[in-house]
């Protein structure tokens, strides 16, 4: 049983962390919906018309709160835009598409490994330090209390840090 008098040391840290921790994902929220709405302008102009923007109210918030979500959590592009990518009519980029024994397959062309790399995780540029900065602050967080514990709390502790360790290096990567 827990002594309501152990966590009284934390009275401070723990109404910190949970301000600036909001105040970032907060932030990472907007950078998500600011690149989404930029995203959603482009794919539906008259122009380029990958986005049908003419069907119900509800059904547009949907997609664009997808397209939100996608941001957040930073999904590839090629699993993001996977129909425009494997569309048959469009003449951008290299492509072939084959179907051999009922399986169809696809092959999507660029010039180079770089250019694959930026195209994939393209608007990165301002999600990823914040979300870097998240976990970080995190991981202190975890790494202060695990140190300061007077109690028997710290193997459950740590390894949830060693997760949060292991979640910013993938960012890293």
């Amino acid at each position: 049983i827990d002594d309501p008098d152990e966590y009284s040391q934390y009275w401070f840290s723990k109404y910190f962390f949970m301000v600036f921790w909001g105040f970032l994902v907060g932030v990472n929220i907007a950078i998500a919906v600011r690149e989404a709405l930029w995203e959603w302008t482009i794919k539906s102009s008259a122009l380029v018309g990958d986005l049908i923007t003419e069907c119900h109210v509800l059904d547009t918030w949907a997609a664009f709160l997808a397209l939100v979500m996608f941001r957040f959590f930073f999904v590839e592009m090629h699993v993001k835009d996977i129909v425009i990518l494997l569309h048959p009519w469009k003449m951008v980029q290299p492509f072939a598409a084959t179907k051999i024994e009922n399986a169809r397959s696809y092959i999507v062309g660029f010039p180079d490994e770089y250019t694959f790399r930026v195209e994939n995780r393209a608007g990165q540029q301002l999600g990823l330090p914040v979300q870097l900065l998240t976990k970080l602050l995190l991981l202190f967080y975890k790494g202060y209390l695990f140190y300061y514990s007077l109690s028997g709390h710290r193997w459950p502790l740590l390894a949830s840090s060693m997760a949060s360790a292991g979640s910013t290096v993938w960012v890293l990567i």
